[in-house]
């Protein structure tokens, strides 16, 4: 089981890594299995987990750096328009 744990795929999405996690733990939480087999599993859901958080904590970043780059743009955007309107509003009085 060593060698399953060294050639899993690093380019598995998200939702694979957690299908893969939900059975192992369903695997474990069967029994039946030899300490040695336990603890190979044990260690695959360990790495799973570690895996889907860092995906998570992967999108999460991608998220910030979408809103605060579009955050910016909107802002400046609308610190244009205002400055427009002001423009406008001026020079009609």
């Amino acid at each position: 089981m060593n060698n399953e744990l060294e050639n899993e795929n690093p380019n598995e999405s998200f939702e694979q890594l957690l299908t893969k996690l939900d059975e192992t733990v369903r695997k474990l939480e069967a029994g039946g299995l030899s300490l040695e087999q336990s603890t190979d599993l044990y260690e695959k859901g360990l790495r799973l987990a570690r895996e889907c958080t860092e995906k998570i904590s992967a999108a999460e970043l991608k998220i910030t750096k979408i809103r605060n780059e579009y955050g910016q743009q909107v802002s400046s955007a609308t610190q244009e328009s205002l400055e427009l309107e002001y423009d406008a509003n001026s020079e009609a009085e």
